[in-house]
């Protein structure tokens, strides 16, 4: 299963499929909306990363490679602790349901 899969529009950029988008349905029914959507904006922030990599394939060193380009960026520490929570949850889900065997993140 893909970490995360979006539609093909450039326009506006849709997340359709893979354990992320099964994280955030299961997750919203506990989620105010505006906190639902800045999950999905830490899902669209994260998906590149991760593009082409089955879940069961994410290890440690993309961990890095996402930490590493994070830091590299201007992005804020508020963002940073965010988009890593939301990586974390959809992990933590994926080890509950028998796609990883320990979380990397």
């Amino acid at each position: 299963m893909p970490f995360a899969e979006h539609n093909k529009s450039k326009q506006k950029r849709k997340l359709i499929g893979g354990l992320a988008k099964r994280w955030l349905d299961v997750s919203a029914a506990t989620l105010k909306p505006r906190s639902c959507q800045r999950r999905e904006t830490a899902i669209n922030q994260l998906a590149p990363f991760f593009r082409g990599v089955t879940v069961h394939n994410i290890r440690r060193r993309e961990m890095e490679n996402w930490v590493k380009a994070h830091h590299d960026s201007d992005r804020s520490a508020r963002d940073f602790n965010i988009t890593r929570d939301t990586l974390r949850m959809i992990l933590d889900y994926a080890v509950d349901h028998g796609l990883l065997l320990d979380n990397p993140a």
